[in-house]
């Protein structure tokens, strides 16, 4: 199973990995991937980074705040939307439509993947950008 953080190939394993994961590690693999697919530049990537760990962390204190809870889908979408916002401003035009296009891709795989019982995790929630 492939889940994608916006549009971002991430392999199962990472997936789960994720919740036990320091924000800095999941931000830096995130950021190789997204430099790959959308050539940063060496600002950028110095944006990006900070964005991602931001994200990464915000992501850890929801979990925190929630552990005897179940976890609310919509606090990791708000998040996302926030970091997705603040990227975007991060790259150039060029690089958040390829982005776009990377996202809606995900979004295609992850229908598919629920059609086959296989998004059960949080975690892909979180690799959701």
């Amino acid at each position: 199973m492939m889940a994608l953080f916006g549009g971002l190939a991430c392999s199962e394993a990472f997936a789960q990995d994720t919740l036990s994961v320091a924000p800095p590690q999941v931000a830096q693999a995130m950021l190789e991937k997204l430099d790959h697919e959308l050539s940063l530049t060496s600002q950028q990537e110095t944006e990006v980074y900070a964005l991602l760990v931001e994200r990464s962390e915000e992501f850890a204190q929801i979990r925190e705040r929630n552990k005897s809870k179940i976890l609310s889908k919509a606090s990791f979408q708000q998040a996302n939307e926030q970091a997705l916002r603040k990227l975007q401003q991060a790259l150039t035009p060029a690089q958040y439509e390829k982005l776009k296009a990377l996202r809606q891709e995900t979004q295609r795989q992850k229908a598919a993947y629920r059609e086959e019982e296989l998004y059960k995790t949080t975690q892909d929630i979180e690799l959701d950008f």
